[in-house]
């Protein structure tokens, strides 16, 4: 028998998933999303933020995610912008 931890068995099941065609995944939890970023950067994975946004939280979600889904205030889209300015990736305007 096999035992893995919540986290290890996200990262399992994230990597099973990807190598059989899925490129697409969605965190909502920053601090949990960043692990299993870190962990499985090798692989052609698109990351999704799609939970409620801090503002002292946007350099990091711009840094690690090619999308966001949940910008609710002008305030967070201007943080986003100016880290992914930073950065040297594109927005579209």
């Amino acid at each position: 028998m096999i035992l893995l931890e919540k986290e290890e068995f996200d990262r399992c099941t994230l990597k099973i998933k990807n190598e059989n065609g899925i490129l697409n995944f969605g965190e909502n939890y920053l601090q949990e999303a960043l692990g299993k970023i870190s962990i499985l950067k090798h692989l052609n994975i698109s990351w999704h933020f799609i939970g409620k946004i801090q503002s002292n939280k946007c350099k990091e979600i711009a840094k690690n995610f090619n999308w966001v889904h949940t910008v609710d205030r002008y305030k967070i889209a201007k943080l986003l912008r100016e880290t992914v300015s930073y950065t040297q990736l594109t927005l579209p305007t």
